[in-house]
């Protein structure tokens, strides 16, 4: 493994040798990665290990330009430059000329603008145009994951660095059982979904000896509140239980193609702190200490694991954790699915949220980094 932080001015020849083992291979596939960075992949194409991205097909050299502009030329011509309004799509049109076409060269042009230029068969030219000046400190210019398992970083500036794919990668594995933790059980909803239909029958005169017709009544009593009323609860919750599993598919169907969505975590985050808040009062004893022993469980293996990362995303993320974890902690606590000493064994920390979900939520969509390492920092 090569030493980071390396100045490319002096280290032009060793930055050639790392790029030139990429030269000859065919570029299969072109993707968007997350915020719409552009991928292209090398070599050989097997499948993710992941056991929900086995579908799908990675090069066992990946290239990704990051934030980079970039554009494309045939024959010294220009064939496409994107604009900020171009959509993914439309981009997809121009750029799977290079699908299928081999790489010839990889050259790294100048000692000022390092701007870079890959060469592909039928003289196409993707060329990358990095801004030296760019006020983001930590975002690299582009990136070459390695078939010996290692990724070339160049950028931010004028500065490059070579290691393990584990190390710098390790993130999005936690990102991955960041999804596989926000679940609700199947037979609490099909409970919800029958005691609705139980309200129904008792606003239309049931049998008050049927057992569960009694408990839906007891309910009732002890929130002192009509039968009505609590139909109205348990629509409700089924209600932001559904845009809850909306949320959660489209932040798994964003992961499965690579382009996992900060914004959507933090919503799926919030939605689901909102259906525990309202679950609390509607369902059973035993129904309460399973969920909230299960979905504790699965935050606090989460957040343990990312809780000192230091990266833009993730630091968003675990904020929007923290608010998670305090509402099930406090549902755990009354409904005794979790002691007091279980729950300081967990050693979570401070979990006080230092943003707001308005905050979080801005954040992730206007993507003010520059906040987020101030943060960091």
């Amino acid at each position: 493994m090569m030493n980071t932080n390396i100045e490319v001015a002096n280290s032009q020849e060793n930055l050639n040798e790392i790029t030139q083992k990429i030269i000859g291979e065919t570029c299969h596939q072109v993707r968007f990665s997350y915020g719409s960075e552009l991928r292209l992949y090398f070599g050989e194409m097997t499948p993710y290990n992941h056991p929900k991205l086995k579908h799908l097909r990675k090069g066992s050299w990946q290239f990704s330009t990051r934030a980079t502009p970039w554009y494309l030329m045939q024959n010294d011509h220009f064939v496409f430059d994107p604009l900020p309004s171009s959509t993914t799509d439309h981009v997809k049109i121009y750029l799977q000329k290079l699908e299928n076409k081999k790489l010839t060269d990889f050259v790294i042009l100048g000692e000022h603008n390092f701007q870079l230029s890959l060469h592909f068969e039928d003289d196409y030219k993707l060329i990358l145009e990095p801004d030296l000046d760019k006020d983001d400190s930590s975002l690299a210019d582009w990136e070459l994951l390695m078939a010996n398992e290692q990724i070339l970083i160049v950028g931010p500036g004028k500065f490059w660095e070579c290691k393990s794919i584990h190390e710098a990668y390790s993130r999005d594995l936690h990102k991955e059982k960041m999804i596989d933790s926000f679940t609700f059980p199947q037979e609490i909803i099909d409970s919800i979904q029958e005691r609705i239909e139980i309200l129904e029958r008792c606003l239309n005169n049931a049998n008050l000896q049927d057992e569960a017709v009694a408990e839906i009544l007891e309910l009732a009593n002890s929130r002192q509140i009509s039968l009505s009323q609590l139909k109205e609860e348990f629509e409700n919750f089924i209600y932001k239980l559904n845009r809850f599993t909306k949320l959660r598919f489209s932040l798994n169907e964003k992961t499965v193609k690579g382009e996992l969505s900060t914004l959507l975590f933090v919503k799926c985050t919030f939605a689901l702190k909102e259906i525990e808040d309202l679950s609390f009062d509607l369902l059973l004893n035993n129904d309460k200490i399973k969920i909230y022993r299960e979905l504790t469980n699965d935050v606090v293996g989460v957040f343990n694991q990312i809780k000192n990362e230091q990266d833009y995303e993730l630091y968003i993320m675990v904020e929007s954790l923290k608010h998670l974890l305090q509402s099930l902690i406090k549902c755990s606590l009354r409904s005794n699915a979790f002691t007091e000493s279980e729950i300081n064994a967990f050693n979570l920390g401070d979990i006080t949220p230092q943003e707001s979900e308005a905050m979080l939520i801005s954040l992730a969509s206007t993507k003010k980094w520059d906040y987020v390492y101030r943060k960091l920092a």
